[in-house]
């Protein structure tokens, strides 16, 4: 997972409270082609460009039922909602050539009294919310 950018100072303490100690059963984010579920698999105290880093592995989402199981329902893990808008993009099959459009979706997490119950994927119904053709054709003229 690249982790430059957005937050520079602090990040160690932040890794540290989150993936070491375990402090937070869920973090939220967005971005318009990394949606999934991940799971902190180690950190990397070797410092790169002044930022330590983590290691993940990440699912997509059952294809029936929209939902993520947490393999380690114990541990912190890092919830990214494909919020891309109608240009989000998914990379389930390697389709054009690992830039293959998805519909844009949010996420719902439903908890009950011992924590996180369901982490689902939520596409809007609405049948303009759909992949463009022209982002895919926007691509294919980029990319040849």
């Amino acid at each position: 997972m690249s982790d430059f950018g957005t937050f520079e100072n602090e990040r160690d303490k932040v890794y540290e409270e989150l993936f070491v100690n375990n402090k937070a059963s869920l973090t939220l984010s967005g971005h318009s082609h990394r949606s999934g579920l991940y799971q902190v698999t180690g950190t990397d105290r070797a410092w790169y460009g002044g930022n330590p880093s983590i290691n993940v592995c990440g699912a997509a989402p059952d294809a029936k039922t929209q939902q993520w199981k947490p393999e380690f329902p114990d541990r912190c893990h890092i919830l990214v909602s494909g919020c891309g808008g109608p240009i989000a993009v998914q990379n389930f099959d390697g389709e054009l050539h690992n830039w293959g459009l998805d519909y844009p979706s949010g996420s719902a997490v439903i908890f009950n009294e011992r924590g996180i119950q369901t982490i689902k994927r939520v596409i809007p119904q609405n049948p303009t919310a759909k992949p463009r053709l022209s982002v895919a054709l926007d691509f294919a003229d980029i990319m040849g």
